[in-house]
């Protein structure tokens, strides 16, 4: 009998949240915790990192990851009309996670904004927890009895792996590479490779020893065969505030809505992004008498309309069937900075609430936030399959001008006067509108897109 064992390091290239949610409801809030194993330390289990893997043999054959990862009773039938199934030739044998050295678990508040009032829905809010880039794993695998096509299938699979932790991916996050792999065969019909097998279990298998053989690992970069990337340049035209709900202090006893930040610098997640494109692209797309649903009635999202076919969807108690999908595209946080690159302008606003009854400043209603203020350059990348940007580029290019024409704003008082940002390069907008009449056909067409608003 052959054993092989195959150690996988992961580096984490943006933040990976694994949730957790039977640790979740706290003081009332949505919460979306990290998964954390008994001494509280967080860890990336080893199941969601195997779906992966599997989901990238899939692009190899489905003969391919059948053989290596099972295949579910009922999956297809033998020749007497039986159902057949069969077990996984690789093992998980678990992981090990470490965080970067003085880069505590990160959160971010999310909510959703009610399409009707232009503000926050009610019961939305909820705080995503998440591991900062830079997380390395470790993935430990075993192949018990696999032959030597099934070793070899294994191994070109690792080399070529882009693999894609936890959720949030829509919005930028999950993002990893393989940093390196290797592979040690034992022959437990020898005296001394059944010792080192017993002798150890579980990751103490995968210490140091002779034996081991390094898996080359194909550096990937650029974006994944049938992936496009619409990336934008703008330029705050007003000061921008995206707070993570949070407050800190500024100064002895006074405390200010502190910003959103990555690396100390300011940024415009990934969601409030999402958000904005979404409830937008509804607006245009009704605008088109093309129909869409509404993601925040009562009703829920009906799962088939262009805008759920681009940015996913989640189903209601009592549905059957599917539950959810994810989104097609995926939208990257956005880092500000100033137009060197440097860190960007910042200041401190205070506000106060006026008495309606005096019309001076109402008692104890003194508050104050954190802006980012105008001239700030920040970019826009989204991801998307080639199989929809003939009618969904076209479609986020109409965001994009309502954006730079100011008709709306991102983040945080856009009622207000913030949140407004313009195209670095407006000539790009050039020729829009004809763009979006001649992909209207094709957004009829898509799933749910029919003509009747």
């Amino acid at each position: 009998m052959r054993v092989t064992l195959v150690d996988i390091a992961l580096t984490a290239t943006a933040g990976v949240s694994v949730a957790a949610p039977e640790r979740a409801t706290v003081k009332g809030k949505a919460e979306l915790p990290v998964a954390r194993d008994a001494w509280e330390q967080p860890v990336v289990p080893a199941s969601g990192l195997v779906g992966s893997l599997r989901a990238a043999a899939a692009a190899h054959g489905v003969g391919v990851a059948d053989r290596l990862f099972g295949a579910g009773i009922g999956r297809d039938e033998d020749e007497d009309g039986e159902a057949t199934g069969c077990s996984s030739l690789v093992r998980a044998l678990g992981t090990t996670t470490r965080l970067p050295t003085d880069a505590p678990v990160q959160s971010r508040m999310q909510t959703a904004v009610d399409r009707t009032r232009g503000a926050a829905a009610d019961r939305m809010l909820r705080r995503r927890e998440h591991l900062p880039p830079g997380t390395q794993v470790h993935l430990y695998l075993a192949v018990e009895n696999g032959s030597p096509e099934d070793v070899a299938h294994l191994r070109q699979l690792v080399a070529g792996w882009r693999p894609s932790l936890g959720g949030g991916r829509s919005t930028g996050l999950g993002r990893a590479d393989v940093t390196s792999a290797r592979m040690l065969v034992l022959d437990l019909d020898r005296q001394e490779d059944l010792t080192r097998w017993l002798a150890a279990s579980g990751p103490t298998s995968f210490g140091a020893g002779p034996g081991w053989q390094t898996i080359k690992v194909t550096a990937l970069t650029g974006l994944s065969p049938g992936v496009l990337a619409l990336e934008v340049d703008l330029v705050a035209a007003s000061d921008l505030a995206v707070g993570t709900g949070e407050y800190v202090e500024v100064s002895p006893g006074r405390k200010a809505a502190e910003l959103s930040r990555a690396g100390g610098r300011p940024l415009l997640p990934g969601s409030s992004w999402k958000g904005l494109l979404r409830s937008r692209c509804e607006f245009v797309l009704r605008s088109l008498e093309v129909q869409v649903c509404d993601s925040t009635s009562v009703a829920g999202t009906c799962g088939t309309c262009p805008t759920c076919l681009l940015f996913g969807w989640t189903g209601r108690a009592g549905d059957t069937g599917a539950v959810a999908a994810r989104a097609l595209l995926v939208v990257h946080d956005s880092l500000v900075q100033a137009p060197d690159g440097s860190s960007p302008e910042e200041q401190v606003r205070d506000h106060v609430a006026i008495d309606r009854f005096t019309g001076g400043a109402r008692s104890g209603a003194l508050y104050s936030e954190q802006v980012v203020l105008p001239g700030a350059h920040l970019t826009l990348r989204v991801e998307l399959p080639e199989t929809v940007a003939g009618w969904a580029l076209p479609l986020l290019w109409a965001v994009l001008a309502d954006l730079h024409e100011g008709y709306l704003g991102v983040g945080h008082g856009t009622t207000r006067g913030l949140g407004f940002v313009q195209l670095r390069q407006p000539q790009e907008l050039d020729g829009w509108r004809d763009r979006l009449r001649a992909a209207v056909p094709a957004m009829t067409a898509a799933p749910g897109g029919g003509g009747d608003a």
